[in-house]
């Protein structure tokens, strides 16, 4: 892998780096081209570095290791929950290694969060509530000043924060809402982060994660990294990194940051239809705001879940159809269903509400401030929407390949045979997937190819049977022949080129084999 290729993303999650203490971290080698192998096979560093996180030591070895490093940083809004006692900040960090960490620019961040806390608590009960922008800038912007002083100032360019809508009792406050809220957002802006910078290599610092954090950061990062992978190629491995427990006797000691799990997307050999059936197909509800007492915003959430039958429909057909076909290797209809104009639809159906709920979420939803206790964020978002919005993405890298007038198997009104052959040796699709489908393009080329003509003529009447009968097939055929079932496939010759089409009312008959 050439260095231009050497691109590491970090993801961190975070909680209140107010209450973390200096240790000397020891974190493993990250340098070469792959970080390790399995766990058990990770070297570590000989010299640990002392530290308030475990995440600026991994970025400092990730950068000696010769990586072009993003990081991206994951917390919560919970974070903004008011400190409890006056100068409880500005004790942090004394006497622990004093003068090993950078002590004194820790404490003034701390007492500069503490003051914005109180200064924002006191806005809220003044006011009874502010909107929830408002919240997630402040506690991106605590989250911006911890990384810049314990990662370095020039982490900013490299530097992304995903805020959390947390849910739970933190400092005496319950912060109310929905763990699915949650996976939304962070669903959302890694794979739009994973989607941009493309890495070939993340790295998951869970050391400083709270609560739910690092178990659903970890599901996320697993899952848009092989939606990546099988598109791009990246990330090639996924690392998962954990420090051993950090008590107060641990203040000034070696701490040692694990290798808890290496996910290696090659070994795996993950494919496309893997990718789909982890996404499968869109249920319920996309948003709902509570209360409701405003007639616009009932009109907005009336329009954004008035498609969501329309959407499980072409859902159904494009993430749970089309990964079965995978599985079967039927590339004719995956080719033939994705030319369809449903696809546009399905696509616009889900892009249009994915930006609406942003908008809508920003511009409705408040936080507010009763008797001690923080009622935030009384929305409900489906996740799910953003895993459709992935399926989108993955099938039209599919369908560039297979539809392009120049470039791709699309011919006139059919499918050139051993371009899509070609397309199954290019995709990330099964071994079993792409032999049986090869398999059936050399039986129909070798065999039947002299007997075919320019005008389109049913599998099974160049075959010679006398029993046919157009879209007659049935699942056990269907899937054994890849798609290429002699009574739902017509085939001809254009040129050199061996042609295949659905008949024009098979695919329904398919479909119902399909999904049955």
């Amino acid at each position: 892998m050439s260095s231009a290729g050497r691109k590491a993303l970090l993801i961190a999650t975070w909680g209140l780096p107010l209450t973390w203490s200096c240790v000397k971290y020891i974190p493993p080698k990250l340098g070469g081209d792959r970080l390790c192998e399995r766990p058990s096979e990770c070297e570590y560093a000989q010299d640990g570095k002392y530290s308030f996180s475990s995440t600026s030591v991994i970025y400092e070895e990730l950068l000696r290791g010769g990586w072009d490093v993003r990081v991206v940083i994951v917390g919560q809004d919970t974070l903004v929950a008011r400190c409890q006692g006056q100068g409880s900040a500005s004790a942090q960090g004394k006497d622990q290694c004093s003068g090993m960490c950078n002590d004194e620019e820790k404490r003034r961040v701390d007492d500069e969060y503490c003051n914005g806390n109180n200064n924002l608590f006191e806005k809220v009960k003044g006011s009874g509530s502010i909107n929830y922008e408002e919240l997630l800038r402040r506690a991106e912007d605590v989250l911006r000043s911890y990384a810049r002083v314990l990662l370095g100032g020039d982490v900013e360019s490299r530097l992304r924060v995903v805020v959390l809508p947390g849910v739970g009792h933190y400092n005496g406050y319950r912060f109310e809402g929905f763990l699915e809220n949650a996976k939304f957002v962070l669903m959302k802006e890694l794979y739009e982060k994973l989607s941009a910078y493309k890495p070939s290599v993340v790295v998951l610092d869970i050391t400083h994660g709270v609560n739910y954090m690092p178990t659903l950061t970890y599901n996320a990062v697993t899952i848009l990294g092989r939606a990546l992978y099988v598109t791009e190629g990246l990330p090639r491995q996924v690392v998962t990194l954990n420090s051993d427990p950090v008590a107060s006797r641990s203040r000034c000691g070696d701490v040692r940051i694990n290798v808890v799990d290496v996910m290696d997307m090659d070994k795996e050999g993950v494919t496309i239809s893997d990718v789909l059936r982890s996404i499968g197909k869109f249920e319920g509800a996309i948003l709902n705001i509570q209360p409701q007492t405003d007639a616009a915003i009932n009109e907005e959430l009336r329009a954004l879940n008035k498609d969501k039958k329309r959407l499980s429909d072409l859902s159904e057909i494009y993430v749970e159809l089309i990964g079965k076909a995978l599985d079967y290797g039927m590339m004719l209809y995956i080719a033939t269903r994705l030319a369809h104009s449903d696809f546009g639809i399905f696509k616009s159906l889900v892009h249009n509400k994915i930006t609406k709920v942003d908008d809508v979420i920003k511009r409705y939803v408040s936080v507010k401030y009763v008797d001690n206790v923080i009622v935030t964020r009384t929305y409900a978002v489906n996740s799910d929407l953003v895993l459709q919005y992935i399926a989108t993405k993955i099938l039209e890298y599919i369908n560039n390949h297979v539809n392009d007038e120049n470039k791709g198997c699309k011919f006139k009104d059919g499918y050139d045979l051993e371009r899509l052959s070609d397309l199954a040796d290019s995709l990330k699709v099964s071994d079993f997937a792409r032999t049986i489908f090869k398999n059936e393009v050399d039986i129909i080329t070798k065999n039947y190819g002299d007997k075919l003509t320019d005008k389109p003529k049913l599998l099974c009447e160049v075959m010679g049977h006398s029993d046919c009968k157009e879209c007659s097939a049935n699942k056990r055929d269907l899937i054994a022949h890849a798609g290429l079932e002699r009574n739902v496939t017509y085939v001809y010759k254009q040129g050199d080129r061996v042609l295949a089409k659905y008949g024009e009312k098979c695919l329904e008959e398919i479909e119902r084999i399909l999904g049955g």
